[in-house]
């Protein structure tokens, strides 16, 4: 079925321990602080994509004693997600291994929609939302955040981080992620049927949310990018687009960069919210 073949996409960042790490380190205050006030005690919250579940407990705190579900493709993520749950003692949150382009609840089940970081992946994010839309009450409300990665802005530069960063823009981006999707946030759910729409942005000092642009931090965020050039070293050797020596020096560059008392990075993340009927 098409579903299933859009289920297959892939996630350029993976599923593996580190990256659980990072994707631990976000917070629905942060997160999901545009979609907080329109929440209620007593709404039910899917949270699609929710990685290790950090945003999805505290989504569910804000809506106690409704419900929240939070889903991931990843059965490792789904693990972590439980075991938060039951550390944070909240027990009105659940979590199941689903994709978002099949979602396992019937039409109308949820007051509100949560999507960080995930619809930038997928080579059609407007399919997904009208599945989001699917699931949503007609009073219901989608809340979506994504990078927007041609504001991604390092400083100082040099030819060697230039090549860093359009190398993982080339692997995004063959591995179907949208980088100026987040912009057309709007427009993507006019067109999935929301009757109404708002946006608005977060800059953040660092890819992985909203921290101090301090020597240490800077550091930790380093480890991230010496991560993914570890990671997607075998697809893009494979492609022909670099060599295993240029990769050992881009990662020498980096960490060069990371050292420097004046690093400085910041991205912006674009948010929306769209009502499934005004």
């Amino acid at each position: 079925m098409i579903d299933e073949g859009r289920a297959r996409e892939t996630y350029t960042h993976g599923h593996g321990e580190f990256m659980a790490r990072v994707l631990s380190r976000r917070t629905a205050a942060i997160d999901a602080g545009f979609l907080l006030p329109h929440l209620r005690p007593g709404a039910e919250v899917l949270d699609c994509g929710c990685g290790p579940g950090s945003i999805t407990v505290g989504l569910a705190e804000a809506v106690a004693p409704g419900r929240t579900a939070g889903i991931d493709r990843s059965d490792g993520h789904f693990r972590v997600a439980l075991a938060l749950a039951a550390k944070h003692g909240t027990d009105n949150a659940e979590f199941q291994v689903a994709d978002v382009y099949q979602l396992p609840f019937d039409d109308g089940s949820f007051d509100a929609v949560f999507a960080n970081g995930l619809l930038l992946h997928l080579s059609e994010p407007g399919h997904a939302l009208r599945k989001m839309r699917r699931v949503l009450r007609p009073s219901g409300i989608v809340a979506i955040r994504d990078l927007d990665w041609d504001s991604w802005l390092i400083a100082p530069t040099t030819p060697l981080l230039e090549e860093f960063r359009a190398l993982l823009r080339q692997v995004m981006t063959s591995n179907g992620a949208g980088l100026q999707y987040a912009r057309h946030q709007r427009a993507l759910l006019l067109e999935a049927g929301f009757a109404r729409t708002e946006a608005s942005v977060t800059a953040s000092c660092h890819v992985g949310g909203t921290y101090p642009g301090t020597a240490e931090a800077t550091k930790q965020w380093a480890k991230t990018y010496l991560w993914l050039l570890a990671d997607f070293t075998q697809q893009a050797v494979a492609a022909g687009w670099i060599d295993a020596a240029g990769l050992e020096a881009m990662a020498a560059e980096v960490q060069h960069w990371a050292d420097r008392p004046d690093a400085f990075e910041a991205i912006v993340w674009c948010e929306a919210l769209g009502w499934a009927s005004v």
